[in-house]
């Protein structure tokens, strides 16, 4: 069984997770927005430190050496002809009126080599550098850590004609290491300079060592040195993880010659950020400790115990302990107030009902009568014997016809019809005091007796019930006419006086008697109703074959046990076939074939008639569409319909449903229905028949004098066909009175505008003696035995 949590327990759960939630995202979100203003602070301070030393060194610098490097070569072009002494005397004016503090080496060259130079560079690793040959070039060199990085310069001279005649060189102090770490102590970031992509300057240290010499990372590289961008964002420098700002360094030329760096190591700021989560962590779990005993405190006081108290009043109601319901405590809240009152209201309607129950549980509603649960408490713990202290005989009593009532005259007429039965019933009870009478289903009623009672007792009371529905009933100005059908049965058993040893077999239960009863009302309903039966142990047989044939059904249906025959229809006139007549068949898998006669009543009784036919109608109506599309024919295909089905609700539209499926021609189907339609539903299955005649389906009435035949329904009814049972036809060959009946049937059918189908034709003697008459159509085996659709066709092919 499954273990269920209280309301207790689902609050406190409830209330935890949404202290946890609310505390837990608040202490995240709070920590996310310390570190996004922490890292937009940081990336700011890189920003400003790489545009300041972009502003005041690079670009303040590289303008001077710019300018001081297009004076001197103007001025170098008219004095490279001088001689020595007046040479240097007009480079050495010129250089030291017009210099730079951070120029610290001037060379002039001719292709010769050095004809002027001005040194003031301590760092040797510069001064040689120069020496190479750098035409048109703009380099940085990194001298010691002292002297810093140099801006090189080497520019070309040229003669009026063009022609390379000499170079300029000029080294530059970019920044010394100092500067660096100036950097990092004012901002607190590291800061690096590169030539190309290594760094030739920096303030980062591993194990106590400058990472000189280390490369910029590869997508660093692409922005700045290939795309000549700033860059500003997250990258991780040997090993760490920064936030950083890059700026190109630029060449007279206007080329990324290198790029200066500023960032900070977030390593630290991780770590901070691991140990405020850890605080933040331990005051979240206080807060939520206080949350959940000051919101589990409110909700014990406020819902849980309020509610708790309303549930032990409604257990109370269920163990009819009313009192409880106006001692509850007064609650706090207006929605909980409001539950208690309904609950006080709902038990005092209980209370109320429960008094009007205790007299209307046993009575029917409809007609004032004790129903079947008053006969089951009296009776359902006692064991049936014969004596006059307990119930001994049942009649099972069934209004005949009482659908079909309510489908002519309506429900409303139905129940009052059901009324005046009750009160018949009643005056039972009036005359004979020892009997009881129950209602126990819709139109089935129980007369029972206590005591001893002969076998002539119980049927003279029989003859005494039916006698009461001789006469009709008048229902709103209707005069109905009513039959019953009753099944007796009565308790057999010796008291336990026979036996020398009692075995209990012999006494009926209430359930059994009641299934004797129902039985043998059955059995009066299969044979014709209006009259009754007393059970007989034979009849157990009948009712368990009946029980097991509607199971089988029901399986056959499913398993496709079915099938459809259809029988060949012989015009005269025309001398061939001109239709068929589709006939129901089940081959059982283990009995065989079972006769229609058998079953059909059971699905009838069931409603699975319903079911079937509709199976039926449709396999037909494809049979013959794709008949006459092979043969070229127009022949139609007869249907038998249950008066069930017919009587059914959406019949007719199914019909029309399956003629539009197929795209089939209403003139190709005929519907078969048997005189039974007309006996308690006349109205009713004419109204239907119309609707198909204005469709124009044919309508034949099958078996004709086989039933309550009359002719009056040969002119009243919307039929076109009418069929004479094969019973009319056994005999006119050696019966002359036959033979007359069956011309007369025959002349009476053709004045009345009908085609005449005569069935079961057999032998040629019966075949010659009808051709003498004006019928249509012969049915039978002398022609054809009813034959599988496979049969139907090799038989066609062959004509």
């Amino acid at each position: 069984m499954e273990k269920k949590n209280s309301i207790k327990k689902q609050l406190n759960i409830f209330t935890i997770i949404i202290a946890f939630t609310v505390i837990g995202l608040g202490c995240l979100m709070a920590i996310y927005i310390f570190f996004s203003i922490y890292e937009q602070s940081v990336m700011e301070s890189t920003k400003n430190a790489v545009d300041g030393f972009d502003s005041i060194i690079l670009t303040e610098d590289k303008q001077q050496i710019s300018s001081f490097t297009e004076n001197l070569n103007i001025l170098t072009e008219a004095t490279l002809t001088e001689n020595v002494s007046e040479r240097q005397r007009i480079f050495d004016n010129y250089v030291n009126s017009n210099g730079s503090d951070n120029i610290e080496l001037v060379q002039i060259w001719n292709n010769s080599g050095i004809v002027y130079e001005k040194n003031s560079c301590k760092d040797n690793d510069i001064v040689n550098f120069t020496t190479l040959k750098l035409h048109d070039e703009v380099v940085l060199n990194k001298g010691s850590n002292d002297t810093g990085i140099y801006l090189i310069s080497a520019t070309s001279i040229m003669d009026a004609e063009g022609n390379i005649v000499g170079e300029i060189k000029i080294a530059f102090q970019l920044t010394d290491q100092t500067f660096l770490d100036n950097i990092k102590r004012i901002t607190g970031s590291d800061a690096t300079i590169f030539s190309g992509n290594k760094r030739f300057l920096t303030t980062i240290e591993k194990d106590g060592v400058y990472q000189t010499g280390t490369t910029m990372d590869t997508k660093v590289e692409e922005a700045v040195l290939e795309n000549g961008q700033e860059y500003i964002g997250k990258i991780n420098i040997l090993g760490e993880r920064y936030i950083v700002s890059y700026i190109p360094i630029f060449d007279m030329n206007n080329q990324p010659i290198g790029a200066f760096f500023v960032g900070k190591s977030v390593a630290s700021a991780y770590n901070f950020h691991l140990q405020l989560t850890l605080y933040v962590f331990i005051l979240g779990s206080i807060l939520l400790f206080l949350f959940y005993y000051v919101a589990r405190y409110w909700l014990v006081a406020h819902i849980i115990n309020p509610i708790q108290s309303v549930s032990d009043s409604i257990k109370k109601i269920s163990e009819e302990n009313y009192d409880s319901l106006h001692n509850m405590p007064k609650m706090k809240s207006i929605e909980l107030e409001t539950l208690q009152t309904s609950i006080q209201s709902m038990g005092d309607s209980i209370v109320n009902q429960k008094k009007k129950l205790e007299t209307i549980a046993y009575i029917d509603s409809l007609t004032g009568l004790s129903n079947r649960a008053s006969l089951y408490e009296k009776y359902k713990d006692i064991s049936l014997v014969n004596n006059e202290h307990t119930l001994t005989v049942m009649y099972y009593i069934d209004v005949d016809n009482l659908k079909y009532i309510n489908h002519l005259f309506g429900q409303a007429v139905g129940d009052r019809l059901l009324c005046q039965v009750s009160g018949i019933l009643k005056m039972i009870i009036y005359l004979y005091p020892e009997y009881q009478v129950y209602r126990i289903a819709g139109d089935e009623f129980v007369v029972c007796k206590e005591g001893v009672n002969t076998l002539d007792d119980i049927e003279l009371m029989a003859q005494k019930i039916l006698s009461l529905f001789e006469k009709s009933f008048s229902v709103d100005q209707n005069n109905i006419s009513m039959t019953v059908s009753i099944g007796v049965a009565y308790t057999s058993s010796c008291s336990g006086t026979t036996c020398i040893k009692c075995t209990g077999k012999c006494k009926d239960s209430l359930e059994m008697l009641f299934r004797k009863a129902e039985g043998a009302m059955n059995r009066v309903k299969t044979n014709g109703k209006n009259n009754f039966i007393i059970f007989d142990p034979s009849m157990n047989e009948l009712i368990e074959h009946k029980a097991l044939l509607q199971q089988e059904l029901k399986m056959a249906l499913n398993n496709e046990e079915l099938l459809v025959y259809y029988q060949p229809k012989y015009n005269i006139k025309l001398g061939s076939y001109d239709g068929f007549e589709a006939l129901i068949r089940w081959k059982h898998p283990i009995k065989g074939f079972i006769s229609p006669v058998e079953f059909i009543p059971v699905a009838e009784e069931t409603n699975l008639i319903n079911e079937i036919g509709a199976w039926v109608l449709e396999k037909a109506c494809v049979f013959i569409k794709e008949f006459n599309l092979r043969f070229g024919k127009e022949f139609n295909v007869a249907v038998n319909v249950s008066v069930v089905q017919l009587l059914s609700d959406g019949f007719e539209h199914h019909v029309c449903e399956v003629l539009k499926k197929y795209e089939i021609d209403s003139k190709y189907l005929e519907l078969e229905i048997t005189e039974s339609v007309f006996v308690n539903s006349t109205d009713i299955a004419y109204e239907k028949l119309k609707k198909f005649r204005n469709m124009d389906i044919s309508i034949a009435l099958d078996d004709f004098g086989t039933g309550y035949s009359s002719f009056t329904y040969l002119k009243a009814l919307p039929i076109t066909t009418l069929k004479l049972d094969k019973t009319f036809v056994d005999d006119i060959v050696s019966d002359e009175i036959a033979l007359n009946i069956v011309e007369s049937v025959i002349q009476i059918g053709k004045s009345s505008g009908l085609k005449i189908i005569i069935e079961g034709v057999e032998t040629a003697e019966q075949y010659q003696l009808l051709l003498n008459f004006d019928c249509d159509y012969i049915q039978g085996f002398y022609f054809s035995k009813p034959i599988t659709e496979q049969e139907i066709y090799l038989l066609y092919e062959e004509l």
